[in-house]
């Protein structure tokens, strides 16, 4: 059976390969949108949609593929090799930003449709010179380079960037004048959906949350920087050739990595929000949009256990982030085991524990108590996170149906979606790059004439 399956897909993907000049003739794209799920692997959107009771957006796109996401040499990506895939088209090391195994610069392809007279938008939940937006501008030998990456963006003359805020080593004010000798306009803070200025380039950010932890005081969401970006481009797009954003949903992968499942289903449906987003303007202009939706890799190893009752992850009232800033709140201020229990107990809606559970999560308590920076055993135990926290939502996820096998990135093929004109190239089963080639071929339809 899994002989036929391959036989299949390596025939899917040949299709893909033979006929693609044939298909992108015909295509009439010119608003172009990448969405993309950081460590958001299939099972990912299922138990979101199981969760949630009712059909993702993303989910309803006509063109389905998978993706196979190893970085160069074959090993299991990072964010920053994979974004360079999809963003530039070729194989890289992880850690690598623009740039192949050998260090040579490589155009992404939202430089390439820049160059075209095309508007370009990037936006994420996490920083904007973070790992995943910064493949679509940056060309750098470590994604930790982050004073170096807003440089980058400083010359990439993208049109908008929207989202969460910037990673800074040192002082900001010289950071940031880089911005700001390139007419970069900054909005920090945005209270509500604004116009823009279509002749000039903006960076609107605040610090977002996870979704889980959002409140009437947290600011624009995902979506709302999404549907500012759109008014703002396509606005300035009238005089141009078009418009490519990518949009990111990146703090699904940082769930995943903390096996957070509650945060990591209200991760999902913020960026399948921002999707319905794209597809209302997609309804406006059905001949001339694309939509993909995707993901960089899969993050934790997820599975669904047979009696899952994944409605039960939606009790869960905050993110593993806020809860570990409120269990150190407890260590400091001596809380009993009963007492910290209880409050935990709270804020995943967990009834009881049976005695089993109890003896477990008493062991990871007497070490939480005892616990210090950089033990080697505890790091070993729990990796970086709190044992009684972790312990606490491993019964949580357990309940609500979730099984993870790891904290980390894994090698699974991840899911593809799209609709619009030229969005058939996209069906079949390939590797990431490919999807920097068939958006290309997209924005410039004659590259190979």
């Amino acid at each position: 059976m899994l002989k036929k399956i391959l036989i299949v897909l390596v025939a899917l993907n040949l299709f893909g390969c033979i006929s693609l000049k044939e298909k992108v003739k015909h295509n009439n794209a010119k608003y172009v949108f990448l969405f993309i799920g950081d460590g958001m692997g299939s099972l990912q959107v299922v138990a979101a949609e199981k969760a949630l009771g009712t059909k993702l957006w993303m989910n309803t796109l006509p063109v389905k593929a998978l993706v196979s996401t190893s970085a160069y040499g074959g090993g299991i990506t990072d964010s920053a090799a994979a974004a360079t895939a999809f963003a530039c088209g070729g194989k890289t090391k992880n850690r690598f930003l623009g740039l192949d195994h050998k260090g040579k610069s490589i155009e992404s392809v939202a430089e390439m449709a820049k160059k075209l007279g095309w508007k370009v938008g990037i936006v994420s939940s996490v920083q904007l010179n973070h790992a995943t937006p910064a493949g679509f501008y940056a060309h750098r030998p470590n994604r930790g380079m982050y004073n170096e990456i807003i440089q980058d963006l400083a010359v990439s003359n993208f049109d908008y960037f929207g989202g969460g805020s910037f990673s800074i080593k040192g002082k900001q004010e010289a950071v940031l004048k880089a911005l700001e000798d390139n007419n970069y306009i900054m909005i920090d803070s945005p209270k509500k959906l604004m116009q823009l200025d279509p002749n000039k380039k903006y960076i609107v950010h605040s610090g977002m949350p996870y979704v889980i932890d959002r409140n009437e005081n947290s600011g624009f969401s995902l979506a709302d920087y999404t549907r500012l970006g759109i008014k703002h481009i396509y606005t300035g797009a009238g005089k141009t050739k078009g418009f490519f954003m990518m949009v990111e949903g990146g703090k699904i992968d940082w769930s995943c990595h903390s096996n957070d499942g509650g945060s990591l289903i209200h991760g999902v449906k913020a960026l399948d929000n921002a999707v319905k987003v794209a597809l209302d303007f997609y309804k406006k202009h059905p001949k001339s949009t694309t939509i993909i939706i995707t993901a960089d890799h899969e993050t934790g190893g997820l599975s669904l256990l047979s009696k899952a009752k994944v409605v039960g992850l939606l009790k869960q009232k905050h993110s593993y982030a806020v809860m570990n800033s409120k269990l150190r709140k407890y260590k400091k201020e001596k809380y009993s085991f009963e007492k910290t229990l209880s409050l935990l107990q709270a804020d995943y809606g967990i009834k009881e524990f049976s005695s089993e559970e109890l003896k477990k999560l008493r062991k990871a308590w007497i070490i939480v108590k005892g616990m210090k920076k950089g033990k080697d055993k505890i790091k070993i135990l729990y990796g970086a996170y709190n044992p009684l926290l972790f312990c606490v939502q491993g019964v949580f996820n357990e309940r609500g149906g979730l099984k993870w096998s790891s904290r980390g990135h894994t090698a699974s093929p991840v899911p593809l979606t799209a609709i619009g004109g030229g969005a058939k190239i996209f069906d079949g089963y390939y590797e990431n790059t490919q999807i920097a080639h068939k958006l290309k071929s997209l924005i410039k339809p004659d590259a190979k004439k």
